[in-house]
């Protein structure tokens, strides 16, 4: 999940829009909307909010750049995905294997990616609607290694590798608790 520490935000903007939030003259907040090709809409690429962001900066500046793009005739907005959300119930054509997975990620992956806390977030902006987005693959049926591959998508790195940083992280940061004075 790459997109989540990318330090160069801002390097290459081409058709996209910016809107920046300022506090006193002062910038303490932007967001990107990236237009998405053939549904004259936008997408919320990022949404960065700085230490001198009063609460509520982030949800006002992407409320009134919906408002801005809608005027300027954008039929759609979307926040995009929120990878393992419950508003879509799964297939009941996913392997039951599948289902245990994605359960048990949400349950023990909480400390890498707060999937329900995006879903809490984007649902502020009260949607029109939730689009389930799926994985289709050529298979008869959904295989560990198409999991594999989008789970290293996601990742940018081999998903054996992912985990084994991620364990590693968690096991420092309890070993840090336990240690601090």
């Amino acid at each position: 999940m790459h997109f989540l520490v990318e330090p160069e935000t801002l390097g290459l903007l081409l058709d996209r829009r910016v809107f920046v939030a300022e506090r006193q003259g002062v910038p303490v907040a932007f967001t990107v909307f990236a237009p998405i090709p053939e549904r004259n809409g936008f997408l919320t690429e990022q949404f960065v909010r700085g230490k001198g962001a009063p609460n509520g900066t982030v949800e006002l500046m992407v409320s009134e750049a919906i408002k801005v793009v809608g005027r300027d005739g954008a039929e759609m907005v979307t926040m995009g995905m929120v990878p393992l959300s419950r508003k879509v119930p799964a297939s009941p054509t996913d392997p039951g294997w599948l289902r245990f997975t994605m359960n048990w990620v949400r349950a023990h992956g909480r400390r890498f990616y707060d999937s329900d806390g995006l879903e809490w977030f984007k649902n502020k902006f009260k949607p029109d609607r939730w689009d389930p987005i799926y994985a289709i693959s050529t298979e008869r049926r959904f295989s560990f290694g198409t999991l594999y591959a989008i789970a290293g998508a996601f990742t940018g790195m081999p998903p054996w590798l992912a985990v084994l940083r991620g364990g590693l992280k968690a096991v420092r940061k309890e070993a840090h608790r336990f240690v601090r004075p």
